[in-house]
Order: C-alpha cells, then sequence, then structure tokens
C-alpha cells in the first residue's frame, strides 16, 4: 500500500495530519504488517505519545524481528529508558547478514559505553564477518591474517563526548578443517575459530534421458506423527494407481519411534526407497539429498504434511506437455499465492472425503487447465526432467524450507521455463499451524536473502499479487463444494485487542459521516483534518478528538457541522467552493472550538 503521502507529511512536520492520514489509509483493515507498525510508531513518537510508539514498534519486532529498519528505529525508541535492550538491537543488527553497512554505522550509536571494546563475528556463506568495536583512540590488529582476508572500515559514531570507530574484517573460510585467529583490541585479546565452507552437492540430478521417464515423489521427513501417516497413505494410494511412480522419503534424522513404526510401513511397498541422513540437514538439505537419489522423469516435491487425492498424480504430470514448462503446482487450503478461497491465507485443511470433493470439482470445472504464475511452491510442486536437470539443486543460501522454491523457479526462468499453476488440481496441506517469533524471524531472514539476489521480485510479486490470476479458479472452486473454510489463527488476528486511545493535540481532526469521496480529499485543509467516521479507531487505536462536533456529508446539502445535539451550526458547499470560501470556513470552525474551551 501506497504511504508516501503519510511519509511527505511527516517530511513537512504536520505530524498530526500524518496521524489522521494513517487511520484513513488503514482503517478499513483488520491487520497492520511490521512495517505499517513501523511508520505508526514513528508518528506517535513525533506527536508526543512514546509509550504508544513502543506498543507498536514491539509489535513489529514480533513481526519481523530482522527487518534492520525497524531494528534500528526501536533501538532509538528505547535507548533513554532500556538503554540494555537498545544495545541487544544494535547488536543484532552488526550481526545480521542481510543489512548493510549504513545499518550497522547506524547501530554504532546504541552501543553501551560499559561494554566497549568488544567484537562480533557473523558466519557468511565463503567469509566470516568480524566487527570489532572501539574506541577511536584504541589500536586493533589481527594476527595470523591469510592472503584472502581483508579488512574494511564500517564507520564512526559519537556516544557522549568520545567517539566509537569500527571496522569490518572478512576472514577466508578454509576449504577443509578450521582456523584459529587471534584479534586484539585495545588491551583484550580475542581468539577466532573459522569454520570450512561444506561443501557443495555435487553430480548431477537423476540421470538425464532424451526420453520421458517415470514421476518421481521426493517427501523429506523429520517426524510429522498423525500428518505424516496420512500423507504417506495417500501418496501410497497415488503409487498404487500409477505403476511406473517411485517413492523416495528421505528420512532427516527422525527422533520419533511413531516416525520409524510408520516409513517402516511404507518401505514394505515395492516402489518406495528411504534415504536416511545421520543428522539433520533441514528441508533444503534433505531435498537435495532425495533428488540425489532419482532416476530420469518429472519429480514432485512433496511437503510431508500434505494429502494427495486420487489420481492427483497424473493430473499434475499431464500439465507438462509443454517443453518450456519448468514447474507446476496445484491448488490447495495453505499454499501462499496458490491458497482457495483467498491466496495468501491459511485455511484449516478440509477433512480426507472433502479433499477428495475439492479435487473432484476442480477438475469438473476447470480439466486440464492451467494458468501462468511467477514462481511454484514448494508443498506440492512437480519439477520436469529438463527443468531439474538446467537448473540444478535447491539454493543453500536459504535456512528450513522458505523462499528456496522462489529462487528455484527463477533461476529456471532465467534458463527460459515457465511456471503454471494446475487450477483443475487440489492438494490439502496442514502447513504450519502456529506463527511464533522463531518462525516469523526465519521467513523474514529468508525473504531478505532473496531479495537481496533478486531486488527486482518484491515490485514484481506485489503486481501480480493485485493481478491475483488464481482468484476466480479458487473462489469458485469453494462456493461449489460443500467445505466451509477456517481461516489458520494467527497472532496478529488477536493483535491489540485493547483499544489504546491517543489524544490529538496539535489539530483538530473532525470525523465526517455520510460518503467520504474525491470531493473531500480535494478540499485541501491545512489547519484542520477531516475523517471518516469509522477510522477514528484504525487496528487498536482510537483517537481522541478532544471535542464533540461532527460533520455529515451530503452531495445535495455539501459538508455540513453538527453539534452534540446534532443541530447544523455551519455548512461548506462543495459544488462552487473556493480557496477562501475554505479558508473561511477554518477560521470559523477554529473560532467554534476555541470559544468551547474558553467556556469550559
Amino acid at each position: 500500500m501506497n504511504t508516501s503521502h503519510i511519509q511527505r507529511l511527516l517530511k513537512q512536520g504536520r505530524d498530526t495530519h500524518a496521524l489522521a492520514a494513517f487511520h484513513h489509509v488503514f482503517a478499513p483493515f483488520d491487520r497492520l504488517g511490521a512495517k505499517e507498525l513501523m511508520l505508526r510508531a514513528r508518528i506517535l513518537a513525533r506527536v508526543g505519545n512514546p509509550a504508544a510508539a513502543v506498543q507498536d514498534i514491539d509489535r513489529a519486532l514480533e513481526l519481523d524481528g530482522s527487518d534492520p529498519d525497524i531494528l534500528l528505529f526501536a533501538a532509538h525508541l528505547k535507548q533513554k529508558a532500556k538503554p540494555h535492550i537498545a544495545h541487544e538491537l544494535g547488536l543484532q543488527i552488526l550481526g545480521s547478514t542481510s543489512t548493510s553497512s549504513r545499518h550497522r554505522k547506524a547501530a554504532l550509536r546504541f552501543m553501551d559505553p560499559a561494554q566497549i571494546p568488544f567484537i562480533v563475528q557473523t558466519e557468511m556463506k565463503v567469509t566470516d564477518r568480524i566487527t570489532a568495536v572501539r574506541w577511536a583512540n584504541q589500536a586493533s590488529a589481527l594476527h595470523e591474517r591469510g592472503s584472502g582476508d581483508f579488512e574494511e572500515m564500517l564507520g564512526a559514531a559519537k556516544s557522549g563526548d568520545a567517539v566509537l570507530f569500527a571496522t569490518d574484517t572478512y576472514l577466508d573460510k578454509p576449504s577443509e578443517g578450521s582456523r584459529t585467529l587471534s584479534f586484539d583490541v585495545a588491551e583484550q585479546s580475542f581468539e577466532i575459530h573459522v569454520r570450512s565452507t561444506k561443501k557443495a552437492i555435487n553430480g548431477r540430478i537423476g540421470r538425464g534421458t532424451r526420453h520421458r521417464g517415470r514421476p518421481w515423489i521426493v517427501i523429506p521427513v523429520h517426524d510429522g506423527g498423525k500428518a505424516l501417516a496420512r500423507c504417506l497413505a495417500s501418496v501410497l494410494a497415488e503409487l498404487d494407481q500409477t505403476p511406473r511412480a517411485r517413492l523416495v522419503i528421505v528420512n532427516d534424522a527422525s527422533k520419533e519411534k511413531a516416525t520409524a513404526r510408520i516409513l517402516s510401513a511404507a518401505l514394505q511397498h515395492e516402489r518406495v526407497t528411504i534415504v536416511r541422513s545421520p543428522e539433520n540437514l533441514g528441508f533444503v538439505g534433505a531435498v537435495n539429498l532425495g533428488l540425489r537419489s532419482i532416476g530420469p522423469g518429472p519429480v514432485l516435491l512433496l511437503n510431508s504434511d500434505t494429502y494427495l487425492p486420487n489420481g492427483l498424480l497424473n493430473r499434475l504430470v499431464f500439465h507438462l506437455k509443454e517443453d518450456d514448462i519448468g514447474t507446476v503446482t496445484p491448488l490447495s487450503n495453505n499454499a501462499g499465492s496458490f491458497s482457495a478461497p483467498k491466496a495468501r491465507t491459511g485455511f484449516e485443511m478440509p477433512s480426507e472425503s472433502q479433499l477428495e470433493q475439492l479435487s473432484a470439482l476442480a477438475f469438473k470445472q476447470n480439466p486440464r487447465t492451467s494458468v501462468e504464475v511467477m514462481n511454484g511452491n514448494g508443498f506440492a510442486m512437480l519439477i520436469s526432467e529438463r527443468c531439474l536437470e538446467e537448473t540444478g539443486f535447491l539454493s543453500t543460501d536459504f535456512q528450513s524450507g522458505y523462499y528456496e522454491e522462489v529462487d528455484f523457479c527463477i533461476r529456471a526462468a532465467t534458463k527460459g521455463f515457465r511456471h503454471i499453476a494446475a487450477v483443475d488440481c487440489f492438494v490439502g496441506h496442514v502447513g504450519a499451524t502456529s506463527f511464533g517469533p522463531a518462525k516469523r524471524r526465519l521467513v523474514s531472514d529468508n525473504y531478505r536473502t532473496l531479495i537481496k539476489k533478486y531486488p527486482f521480485y518484491a515490485q514484481a510479486y506485489e503486481r501480480y499479487a493485485q493481478i491475483d490470476p488464481l482468484k476466480d479458479y479458487c473462489e469458485a472452486l469453494v462456493d461449489e463444494s460443500d467445505w466451509e473454510p477456517k481461516k489458520i489463527p494467527d497472532a496478529r488476528d488477536t493483535e491489540d485487542t485493547e483499544l489504546r486511545s491517543i489524544d490529538v493535540k496539535d489539530i483538530p481532526i473532525f470525523p465526517v459521516q455520510g460518503s467520504f469521496d474525491s470531493a473531500l480529499e480535494r478540499l485541501h485543509l491545512r489547519r484542520i483534518a477531516l475523517l471518516p467516521q469509522e477510522a477514528l479507531e484504525c487496528v487498536g487505536q482510537e483517537l481522541r478528538i478532544g471535542h464533540e462536533y461532527h460533520m455529515v456529508h451530503d452531495p445535495d446539502e455539501g459538508l455540513q457541522l453538527f453539534d452534540q445535539s446534532d443541530t447544523v451550526v455551519d455548512r461548506l458547499p462543495l459544488e462552487t467552493v473556493s480557496s477562501q470560501d475554505i479558508e473561511a470556513f477554518e477560521d470559523r470552525l477554529l473560532e467554534l472550538l476555541n470559544g468551547t474551551k474558553d467556556a469550559a
């Protein structure tokens, strides 16, 4: 959502106007994202309500605790009252792999003078970054420096009357073993250990063939309980209907005895292979291990908490009929852009009978129909053999299974492959049932990694989301089914359950009943602000305007001002209004409010 006009009001010093504009923009919505909460915190701090600003920034940190801009503003708000927390937030910025040098330099302002000097070691892909923070008059020295190591000045910042100074030193990772170095800062010596780079997975994916190979299914498993048992039961039923299909289960260091029993039972099927990893590789590592274990043919990457309805595998494979199709993703109840009935919203998984009905309905409504999309979704993504062979493994830049499939699809697109949604297919997906701080941070970290690699993606995806080419298919499917979607509870849905009252001091705000259209917005009022009546409340916040007047906008009567007894006390016709009329109207309103205050 474009908030540039709110930012412009802040730059002009019209802080209360900015607060009113914020309420005007966001009042119809039931939640705010991390960026919006940070913006409101900025406004609240500017209008003299730091306590409410801290509440908003704390909520923003819960939603996206790795955004460097949010971390910096949180440290700014907390520096006076809670300097130790500001220091911790600054350390988080210094130790992040996704922050820029500008952010890290800004973080120096929040460092606790009592803890200087210190170093922060950040493990990166091919180097380790050592950030040394010291006073400007203190020396530092790195011993056992290698030929590939190099140093960059991060910058300086004032702390009281003294000046802090920081450098970033990048240390090469050894190809094997480890390095041990010593870093002297002032009179302290720090021992630094640099671990070797992890060896990339070598070899080809599958074996490659000019002939169409068998379909493969790869499922990474790290325990899973009932959801895993249900998933494997549906997949084994598909194997029975698809004689050429093969299943590779990657047991990613599961620990539960129930998982061992479930996998042992699945292994009785003649076309099931289990690959075991002695240590937990995470989703990306487990999938890549599975990809090394398949033969020629397309492969369906499948989460272990999904459900494949009857005949689904063959339907997906059908959509690979054109050579340039790289991935095929079905619709689901919980799969981001592929979610039905509403994109980017998770719904609780339907029952097995409902899933079978949804799958049959999808095929009835849209037989053999596909829609081109930006990228697939890894919960159930079919990859063509040629796309897999030319694009390679999933990138290990991503942690625990978020956005690695987007990275794969972008790389595939550069090689000429297209990605489609099979709108005649529906797959059930439990998905994450809780969206706690740890997951939110993981998702935001991976998203920042993605944007760092592909800066164009964010804007391109927003344009795609506005078009939402799957919307009509998803809504029509659910409308005809017996399934009643129930949204998965999210902590953000229950935020701000207690309404906070915000006193408005700088400018008078008048609530407006009736239509609030472009005619009102063109008035360009400078000394008062108009807001739709419902916009006085905005996601857990209420503006206390300090008077009891309100306005009613009627297309025939214009803008009418009512007092608390619902008597019209002034009126502004809008058909032939001039700048002089508007100025005189504002004068009368301000005099009226001043008279009310004087009488009180």
